[in-house]
């Protein structure tokens, strides 16, 4: 008996082995149908034109279709398509999914992923020397150097990836030239409802766009951008660090170098400015209607209040320098403030701090008039190196260093009245 039971488990194991790709298999199937249904929204829609589920191996085609007009437009502007089909082989094994996904207008672009039985998955892409030519209004030639991608995506969302560009170059028939070099990005976060919460960060040696003369238009060098969005669950608030520096940026109009600025928001109420920035996507064009539609929402948004906060911003420009920093800050509790946005503004609380440089003065003279009028109203100083302005806003009035106040309504409603004109 007991060698029976021993050959039935043994018989067990070996029909387990052997149906074990074809469970596999349609989990890989289900994984890809509910993957398909997930990556539509308004800007794209993905459609699963085919499976063909085998023992060992399966084959899948995607088709996806531009539908956001504006992309739609600048799609045709260059004579790109707005449908793309993919072509996807998928390998069974035992504890994950791994395939090759290509693009069927160029076999040559193929994304390698590997998918665990959960549904997480890695991904990659090495993709070496490409030339593209690109018909349209604007012709032009594009050639990549090379890319590397790769990263993971959870099934809960959470995506991390890193992107190396060593240099991309476009030729336009007209002769101008176009041509990025040392891309690198990363992120760790996820998009939720559109918005992504997480960390970004994006940095490129050098940007230089070149005229048929072969002659510099723009040229900018060591940039880096790094971005941060979270929330508070508690709060069900959201907030967004921001960072960027550039070494050096020169055009036809000057110089700028050792670019360097901090911002924050913080404090935005979610649900209300997802709703808002939802409307916002979904509606071509705004009525009358869509506006009754967002003011709660509006509401919504100011009640909770917010903060914003350009804690560094600081350039040289030429010869001179200019450098600010500002805090704004709505608190909590503003009620129906779309109603009367004249008492909103008497809620604001705020300061600044700015510098210019007496160089950078000399170099642009039409300053000068702005700054002799400021100095005449006492409400900035001037030194050997430069000039100095410092205020606060606070219960309705903007407050000088001086000691001098001026309602901020008699700045604001000459604007209003030029609209309502």
């Amino acid at each position: 008996m007991k060698q029976l039971k021993r050959m039935a488990a043994a018989g067990g194991a070996i029909a387990l082995v052997g149906i074990w790709p074809l469970a596999v298999g349609h989990i890989g199937q289900t994984i890809v149908t509910d993957g398909v249904k997930n990556l539509s929204n308004h800007n794209v829609k993905v459609e699963l034109e085919e499976y063909h589920r085998g023992y060992l191996t399966s084959e899948a085609k995607t088709l996806v279709t531009v539908t956001d007009p504006q992309a739609i437009a600048q799609l045709q502007a260059y004579g790109w398509p707005t449908q793309y089909e993919f072509v996807h082989v998928i390998h069974h094994g035992l504890v994950s999914i791994t395939g090759e996904t290509s693009l069927a207008q160029n076999p040559e672009l193929v994304l390698n992923t590997k998918t665990q039985l959960n549904g997480n998955t890695e991904f990659s892409t090495v993709i070496e020397h490409q030339q593209f030519d690109m018909a349209g209004s604007m012709p032009m030639t594009v050639l990549l150097e090379s890319l590397t991608l790769n990263g993971s995506v959870s099934v809960l969302g959470q995506l991390d990836y890193q992107l190396s560009m060593p240099s991309i170059e476009l030729d336009y028939k007209s002769g101008t030239m176009v041509r990025l070099s040392g891309l690198n990005s990363n992120g760790d976060g996820k998009v939720e409802q559109e918005l992504w919460l997480g960390e970004q960060t994006v940095a490129i040696d050098s940007f230089v766009i070149d005229d048929n003369e072969g002659v510099n238009l723009v040229e900018l060098n060591g940039f880096n951008y790094q971005f941060q969005t979270s929330e508070d669950e508690k709060a069900d608030t959201l907030q967004g660090n921001y960072q960027l520096t550039v070494k050096d940026f020169k055009n036809h109009d000057g110089e700028a170098a050792n670019l360097n600025m901090s911002f924050t928001a913080s404090g935005f109420d979610k649900s209300s400015f997802l709703d808002i920035t939802e409307m916002y996507q979904n509606t071509p064009q705004w009525t009358s209607a869509e506006t009754e539609k967002v003011l709660p929402k509006v509401d919504a948004l100011l009640a909770k209040g917010f903060t914003l906060s350009l804690s560094k911003f600081k350039v040289d420009i030429d010869e001179g320098h200019f450098e600010t920093n500002w805090t704004l800050d709505l608190p909590a509790g503003s009620a129906d403030s779309s109603k009367d946005m004249l008492q909103l503004l008497g809620l604001f609380k705020g300061n600044m701090n700015a510098f210019v440089s007496s160089d950078l003065v000399m170099a642009y003279p039409f300053i000068q008039q702005n700054l002799d009028e400021l100095l005449i109203m006492e409400v900035a100083t001037q030194s050997d190196d430069g000039y100095r302005l410092s205020l606060q806003l606070d219960n309705g009035e903007i407050k000088f260093a001086n000691g001098k106040a001026v309602p901020i309504i008699s700045l604001v409603a000459p604007m209003l009245m030029h609209q309502a004109q």
